[in-house]
């Protein structure tokens, strides 16, 4: 019975770490700019299929961006959808290639409420693998990714 019991603890918690190593490797901090930042990603695991993601981001002409949100990864790649007709139109492409997120807009859903002229679009490089946890809000509030809730 000892042994039975044992051999159930033991594949219980390779389970639930299983599921977490998925999209642990997608974890960290990613920045996009040749000299000066013009972005950061930081990605936070949330179950073996979903990451929480915060981005912010800077034109040239200090215009800014800021958004969270839920991707559902699925083989290296995710899309973010904020789609609402009477506030955004928000489409974006998410690929994990080695130590870089590419991001892409989607078609013409460009419209994610950032600044005049700032993009999400570029090659975001992994500075850290380590788990986020949390995020600062463009108002400098902390918002912690294990708390946070979205309609899943």
């Amino acid at each position: 019975m000892r042994f039975e019991r044992f051999i159930l603890i033991s594949l219980l918690i390779l389970f639930c770490s299983k599921a977490y190593t998925q999209t642990r490797k997608y974890a960290g901090s990613y920045f996009y700019g040749d000299t000066i930042p013009q972005g950061a990603i930081d990605i936070y695991p949330e179950s073996d299929t979903t990451l929480l993601f915060s981005i912010y981001l800077i034109n040239s002409n200090y215009h800014m961006g800021f958004n969270m949100g839920r991707i559902h990864i699925r083989k290296d790649s995710a899309i973010f959808e904020n789609i609402n007709p009477n506030h955004y139109n928000c489409r974006l492409y998410f690929e994990f290639k080695m130590n870089a997120l590419t991001v892409k807009t989607i078609g013409e859903h460009n419209d994610c409420g950032y600044g005049y002229g700032v993009m999400s679009d570029g090659v975001y490089h992994r500075t850290n693998d380590k788990i986020p946890e949390y995020t600062l809000t463009p108002e400098s509030d902390t918002v912690y990714f294990k708390k946070y809730s979205l309609e899943k």
